[in-house]
């Protein structure tokens, strides 16, 4: 795999997870050579995925302090609609 493609979705606890929009600025913030290491054999393996999360912070800073947030990566394969995901759930502490 060589054309990998990631986008973001982060998300609130509110009793339930809620949704935060984005209006598509979290959309392909990773791919190959950005945070990927690629091609990506098939198969059972270890990955190293580097994430800045710098592009989250206009959305963090007016969230809630001390606060349960969702950070949810979603992988495809081109144009693919097979997804794999990475999710960090995580009490935080916004700026």
């Amino acid at each position: 795999m060589d054309d990998l493609t990631g986008d973001v979705k982060m998300s609130l606890w509110t009793g339930r997870w809620m949704e935060l929009p984005n209006f598509g600025f979290l959309n392909g913030l990773l791919e190959c050579g950005a945070g990927i290491k690629c091609p990506v054999e098939s198969g059972k393996q270890n990955l190293e995925i580097t994430v800045d999360l710098a592009p989250l912070t206009p959305y963090t800073m007016y969230l809630p302090r001390t606060a349960p947030y969702k950070i949810e990566f979603q992988f495809r394969e081109g144009k693919s609609a097979k997804r794999s995901c990475l999710v960090i759930e995580t009490l935080g502490t916004t700026a």
